[in-house]
């Protein structure tokens, strides 16, 4: 629905008086620059909701599209009331409009779907931003300023209670054959969601629990469509979702005794380092080498002073809390050496030395499960081929302030969500690498040095193959579709086709250095995966392993 559309129908719904699902009064109001981002995310989910998709590859699309920008978008949507509210709303929604699309692609008689009796989508939205469109957001407090309710016992047992019943209601179904059968588990959940959710109150401890139980429901009903109308379970994108969802769920423990405060369901933290990690890291981080780093004013001797140190001396630090931050903080300084990353580097030093004095003498170890594995590959990993589509399709320095920003923001992402174990920190310190190199180097030629000259520019295509080949390793073994990062190799632009032959129609154009998410090299015509998650055909003599120079 185009903007002017929903602003014509918010006037004319502004005296309409509907209350929203949950009526919190004690949960802080959005200011007005927050209630406008809420309102851009409303419209743009309105406009993914315009047209029903017309076959599978269309809803497949549409379901791959959703999956990758769901992490991006709601996850950092502001602690407020409407925000919040919004947010868990677009959840179900987003996952309704997937799974009532595959049954009625299946054939599903309208009497077996039951998506088709919920509320129109445009309708509810629009009432809901109707009831608070006229807020008067004058006295809103900022997010600095802005706490949530304590939660009380009798909120937290609300809680529990409701968390106990999950593990019934995600089971996957006994039979997918039974039409009737099925129809009847959708029905009950959905009649769950509808009664339970609304009653959840949303207070400090428990907001986070209460976005993964919509999650989890939502996500595993839609999950479950999809496995009914037949779709594979590699191309099923709603099972990472609802894995996610049910391991947050399962992460969060109730109050022991009336009136305690409740665990929030925060990130995982990396275990403490022991004295013997801090007593490493302490070493191989030398001040004195780090002087060497401000003594140089050539930018191009440090930069290549900047890889060699991180490949030498950084490479080898454990991944525990307190040696992760300093490697991040100073990796980070090393590449782009500006008074507020040096700031944050003097304080993670400074915390690598007070906590010697008090470390335990073992740490615990930080394995990745298969929940952390999963989110970083369905969430991290699409966002950071994103970020390589758009600094390979930088062309002049006009476009070097907006890839800057993209990469700045990826960082952000990568430091809030980056799932806090072992294999997922170091891939995740190798993303951040990539994302700042690229940076350093564009920065570093719109400067007038040759490209040739620029040691990020000259290391960066083996540090991508390399990631991208560990990134394909952890799809293997996770069984969620397997690929391989290939870069087009023509001068100007290449075809991929719906087949592998040229009779075939072209589905999508490619330019000169593009990355490629490979997922069959076998033959004369590679398999890709295209944004969006169709799939697509390229010539092999069109393409290569390693980014054009």
């Amino acid at each position: 629905m185009r903007r002017s559309v929903l602003v014509s129908l918010l006037v004319l719904c502004l005296s309409v008086a509907l209350p929203i699902s949950r009526a919190q009064p004690d949960l802080p109001i959005c200011t007005r620059a927050e209630f406008l981002s809420v309102f851009d995310l409303v419209v743009d989910y309105q406009a993914r909701f315009a047209e029903a998709p017309a076959d599978f590859a269309a809803l497949m699309a549409y379901s791959q599209q959703y999956t990758n920008d769901r992490f991006a978008t709601l996850a950092q949507l502001p602690q407020c009331a409407e925000a919040l509210e919004f947010g868990e709303l677009l959840v179900q929604l987003g996952g309704d409009f997937a799974a009532r699309a595959a049954l009625e692609l299946a054939g599903t008689p309208p009497a077996n779907n039951p998506y088709l009796a919920l509320p129109d989508r445009d309708q509810l939205l629009n009432d809901r931003l109707a009831t608070i469109f006229n807020i008067d957001r004058s006295q809103a407090q900022t997010p600095e300023q802005r706490q949530l309710p304590n939660c009380e016992a009798q909120q937290l047992n609300a809680y529990t209670e409701a968390a106990a019943d999950l593990p019934r209601l995600l089971t996957s179904a006994d039979n997918l054959n039974n039409r009737e059968a099925f129809s009847a588990l959708l029905g009950e959940r959905l009649a769950w969601r509808a009664e339970r959710l609304p009653a959840l109150p949303l207070c400090a401890e428990a907001v986070a629990l209460a976005q993964a139980i919509n999650a989890a429901i939502t996500d595993s009903m839609t999950s479950l469509s999809f496995a009914f109308v037949g779709v594979p379970a590699a191309q099923n994108p709603f099972i990472v979702l609802a894995e996610v969802s049910r391991e947050r769920v399962a992460a969060w423990r109730a109050p022991s005794t009336a009136g305690a405060a409740g665990q929030p369901l925060a990130r995982r933290s990396l275990p403490a380092c022991s004295r013997e990690q801090l007593d490493a890291a302490l070493a191989a981080i030398d001040k004195d080498d780090l002087a060497a780093f401000t003594a140089t004013g050539d930018a191009l001797q440090r930069s290549q002073m900047h890889l060699d140190y991180r490949d030498s001396a950084l490479s080898g630090l454990p991944a525990c809390a307190e040696v992760f931050t300093a490697h991040w903080r100073l990796d980070e300084w090393l590449g782009a050496p500006a008074m507020e990353s040096q700031a944050r580097l003097d304080e993670a030093l400074l915390r690598l030395e007070i906590a010697r004095a008090s470390a335990p003498l073992a740490s615990q170890p930080a394995a990745c499960n298969s929940a952390d594995l999963r989110f970083f590959i369905a969430y991290v990993s699409p966002a950071y081929h994103s970020l390589l589509r758009a600094a390979f399709s930088v062309l002049d320095s006009a476009q070097q302030p907006a890839l800057e920003q993209a990469a700045a923001a990826f960082r952000s992402l990568l430091w809030d969500y980056l799932p806090r174990c072992e294999e997922a920190a170091r891939l995740g310190m190798r993303m951040r690498g990539i994302a700042s190199d690229f940076v350093a180097a564009i920065q570093l030629e719109s400067a007038g040095a040759a490209a040739v000259d620029i040691p990020y520019t000259l290391a960066l295509p083996s540090a991508i193959v390399e990631l991208g080949t560990q990134l394909g390793a952890i799809e293997v073994a996770l069984g969620i579709g397997a690929s391989q990062t290939w870069f087009v190799d023509v001068d100007g632009y290449a075809n991929v086709r719906s087949c592998g032959s040229t009779d075939c129609g072209v589905v999508a154009v490619f330019q000169a250095g593009d990355p490629l998410d490979v997922l069959d090299a076998s033959g004369d015509w590679f398999e890709l995966r295209l944004p969006g998650g169709r799939t697509g055909y390229i010539a092999a003599f069109l393409v290569s392993e390693v980014p054009l120079n």
